[in-house]
This record gives C-alpha cells, sequence and structure tokens, in this order.
C-alpha cells in the first residue's frame, strides 16, 4: 500500500539516510480496503459452513448414542434401571407461543367449502404449541421456564394463572407491563387464539396469533441466562423465526430442539435447521420441508434423510408419524435410521387427538433433560401422548407423573416424592424396565433393507431387540 502522496516511501528517502527495514502501517484507504476483505472473506465463510453447535452437558452427549448402553459389536437395547429425573434440578425452558383453544367437536366429518355442519360440543381451552410442551414437561416434574408474550385482556390474565397452577415459571415478579418476566404482558394487544375442529379422529386448526407475533428477540435477550442454564430448550414456530433461532443460539451447552410446526409457505429457513440439535417434525411437515412423501415409514425414512442433510453435523431428526410411531434419523450414528413403534390404542380408545404432538415434545423433553439416551426418551414420551389421546382437549388430557405411574403404565413407571434436598417441586417418575436379552447388532452386510445410501431402518421389537423394519399391516 501506498503513502497518501502515492509514492512508495523508499523513493523519497536517500539511500544514506533509509532506516532498517520494518513493517509498513497501511494508510487510510489501506485499513478500508483490508477491512473490507476481511469482512466479505467471514460472510463467505459464515453462508457456506454450517455452525458447529457449541457446549456439551450430559443431555447432549446423550445424542451421541442411542443405547443405553456404550456401543459396540454385540449392543442390546437393554435399559439397566435408568433413573429418570431423581436427584438435582433438570431445566427445561420453552420459547414460544401461548393461545386460547377454541374447539368444536362431536361432529360427523369435516365440513367442505362452503358447507355448514352441526357439531355436537363447544369448549375452550388454554393451548399454544410452547405453552402446551411447557405444561406436559411440568407435569411430569421438569423445571420449566416458559418465554412468552399474552395479550393485555382477560384471555392472557387467565393464562397467566393457568402456567402459575401448572407449575410453569415465569420469571421474577414485576408489574403488569411484565418487565421483569419471561412471560410478558403486550399492551394493547389481543391473546393469541386457536380455533379447532375435532372430527374423524383427527383435527384441523385456525390460528390468529396476536400476542405471539409480538415476541421478539430482545425478549429472548432478557432471558439469557435462563436460556444458557437449561438442560433442553425447546423451540416452535408459532412466533416469529428470528426470536426462534435467537432462542437456540442462546442454548449454549444444552439440547436445542426445533418442533417445525407450523411450516410457512416460505419453508424453515436453513439458519434455523442448523442451530438446532434436534430437528422434529411430523409427516406433513417432513413433506413440506423435503418435497418427499412421508405416508409410509419407508416413504418418511427418505424424507427424513433429506430433511437430516439440511442440518448442521450430528443433528438428529426426530419424525413422529402418529399411529405409525416414530423415525430417528442421524449421519453418523449406527444405526443411521431407527424405527420406534407407537403405542397400539385401537380407534375405540382415541377420543381426541389435539395437542397430542404438543404432549410428544413435552414429555421428550422433560425425559431428555433427565439425561436419557434418546431412544428411551422417545419410547417414554410415546406412552405420555397415548395417553394425551385418550381424553379430550389438548392441556386438559396431559397426564402428570402421579397418572402416569398409578393409573397407565404402572409396570413402567413409579413415582420419586419431591424433596427439598434436590430442589424438587412435583413428583417425578423412575423408569422400572428390566435389561433385555442382549442381541447381536445388526450390520448393513447381507440386508435386503439397506436403501442406496447403505443406511439400514432398523425397528424396535416389543423385547427391545431391534430388526430390520417391515412394511407390513400389523406394523
Amino acid at each position: 500500500w501506498m503513502t497518501p502522496d502515492r509514492e512508495p516511501r523508499a523513493q523519497r528517502i536517500p539511500p544514506a539516510r533509509r532506516e532498517p527495514s520494518r513493517p509498513r502501517v497501511p494508510s487510510l484507504v489501506g485499513r478500508v480496503v483490508l477491512s473490507t476483505m476481511a469482512a466479505l472473506a467471514t460472510a463467505a465463510f459464515l453462508q457456506t459452513a454450517p455452525p458447529a453447535r457449541p457446549g456439551s452437558s450430559p443431555q447432549k452427549r446423550a445424542l451421541r448414542r442411542w443405547w443405553s448402553g456404550e456401543g459396540g459389536a454385540d449392543v442390546s437395547y437393554a435399559k439397566d434401571q435408568i433413573v429418570l429425573p431423581e436427584e438435582g434440578r433438570h431445566r427445561v425452558c420453552v420459547c414460544g407461543s401461548a393461545n386460547l383453544d377454541l374447539i368444536v367437536s362431536q361432529g360427523p366429518r369435516f365440513p367442505r367449502p362452503g358447507e355448514t355442519i352441526t357439531f355436537g360440543d363447544a369448549r375452550r381451552a388454554f393451548g399454544g404449541k410452547g405453552a402446551n410442551q411447557a405444561v406436559q414437561a411440568a407435569l411430569l416434574g421438569a423445571e420449566v421456564q416458559m418465554v412468552a408474550r399474552v395479550g393485555d385482556d382477560d384471555f392472557g390474565a387467565s393464562m397467566i394463572e393457568n402456567f402459575k397452577e401448572k407449575g410453569v415459571s415465569l420469571g421474577g415478579g414485576g408489574p403488569r407491563d411484565g418487565t421483569n418476566q419471561t412471560v410478558r404482558v403486550t399492551p394493547q394487544t389481543p391473546s393469541g387464539c386457536a380455533f379447532i375442529t375435532v372430527a374423524e379422529n383427527t383435527n384441523t386448526i385456525v390460528i390468529v396469533p396476536g400476542a405471539n407475533a409480538k415476541l421478539a428477540p430482545h425478549d429472548v435477550d432478557a432471558a439469557r441466562d435462563v436460556i444458557a442454564g437449561c438442560d433442553v430448550v425447546l423451540c416452535q414456530l408459532e412466533v416469529p423465526v428470528e426470536t426462534t433461532l435467537r432462542a437456540l443460539r442462546a442454548c449454549e451447552t444444552g439440547v436445542a430442539v426445533l418442533n417445525t410446526a407450523p411450516v410457512g409457505d416460505g419453508g424453515v429457513p436453513d439458519d434455523l435447521l442448523r442451530a438446532a440439535d434436534v430437528v422434529c417434525a411430523n409427516e406433513v411437515e417432513l413433506e413440506l420441508l423435503t418435497g418427499v412423501e412421508a405416508s409410509t415409514v419407508e416413504s418418511a425414512a427418505r424424507a427424513a434423510r433429506k430433511l437430516r442433510d439440511k442440518c448442521t453435523e450430528g443433528a438428529v431428526i426426530l419424525a413422529t408419524l402418529g399411529r405409525n410411531g416414530c423415525l430417528l434419523a442421524a449421519k453418523d450414528l449406527d444405526p443411521a435410521m431407527l424405527h420406534v413403534p407407537a403405542e397400539d390404542l385401537g380407534d375405540d380408545r382415541v377420543v381426541d387427538t389435539t395437542g397430542a404432538g404438543d404432549s410428544f415434545l413435552g414429555a421428550f423433553a422433560a425425559f431428555l433433560a433427565a439425561g436419557r439416551p434418546i431412544v428411551d426418551a422417545v419410547r417414554d414420551a410415546s406412552k405420555v401422548a397415548a395417553v394425551s389421546v385418550q381424553g379430550a382437549g389438548a392441556q386438559p388430557s396431559y397426564p402428570d407423573a402421579r397418572a402416569l405411574a398409578e393409573r397407565w403404565y404402572a409396570e413402567h413407571f413409579e413415582v420419586v416424592e419431591p424433596t427439598t434436598e434436590d430442589g424438587s417441586r412435583r413428583p417425578r417418575l423412575r423408569c422400572l424396565d428390566s435389561p433385555s436379552t442382549p442381541t447381536k447388532h445388526v450390520t448393513v452386510d447381507g440386508l435386503d433393507s439397506a436403501d442406496d445410501n447403505g443406511a439400514i431402518l432398523l425397528s424396535i421389537q416389543p423385547d427391545g431387540t431391534l430388526a430390520p423394519y417391515a412394511d407390513t399391516e400389523a406394523a
């Protein structure tokens, strides 16, 4: 670079008076050029390289192994009296929406456009994906922090009371404007609402965001210390994308979980997918995100692999497929694809599927926060969701720890009462599963179920062993 008069310094000084050579300081123009080049190079790198998820924790390390035991050639899916959150504080932070659900049910079918149909029941309940997931995690004994906004109306006030009743923390106390809380009241704004129609053993949902649309990145920044100290951070897409991204990135050492619901017209930005350790999508969302039909387990496996390639290295795809169970997909784990069957209920026991996915994710976050291996967390969360569909509504149908252990799955769980020593406030669960019979780990060689990429789709059998998945009516 040149000096301001654009003449090289060495030509302006007679040879006899030249000083020993030393590094030359660029002129102002040179400094600007260097800074610009560095900024452009950095930007190009950030656009092409998926950011690595920072930090480590027992929960995050649990994602790097499917099984309860150590890896190896002779690995069985065997639980060894794994204890759920019995000691210490297991923290979950949910950043997302809070709605009042208006539900109509007991109708013959869904109305066609322009058609009027009479339904037999109408009610209202607390909802919103974020609130649902937070409530379910809290009911199972996790210490839950909610980051959300509600409206300055009666609905908003009732939502705050519901959070308190269910054991969800709202942050510090403060005035009505919520300046010291992580759940804040938004002046002159209505609360979010969801209009739900239940028929034919499924549902449709229309959402009016209200105050949820005003949950901003600065709300996350105000709760950053809380988020950074959590074992699991759970986010959805019913609040602004930039807010969700800020919350995922604020998860420094825990597990960042992204629920890709609802998928907007523009899909889900790659930045969001790359900011998560676990990306959870149902069959409809899988198809919207990948363009691959996902109505069966095998087709969903193809879609999950395509979605997996969009995520950061080490991320896990968790695909929820309703009656077809769940799929787990990861790039560098063995097996790379795993099918977890659903609980077998039968049509006569399914009352209302509203909020079942949120029940599953809230339970999954609670179990994962306890350090459970991801397969265990998925299987146990499936049991919780199976209970939720046997009742009406979302939150009203969610089971707590005591109901699971004493009424629904006494052979699987037992209640651990809260103690002052470990700081817990609600009953928690202990798993009673006995270890399965060790089984030889299935490998790729010689199996017809290997896909084009050499990945095997394995399924967990009722006895806990593994076998190649077979697309049968029973499955």
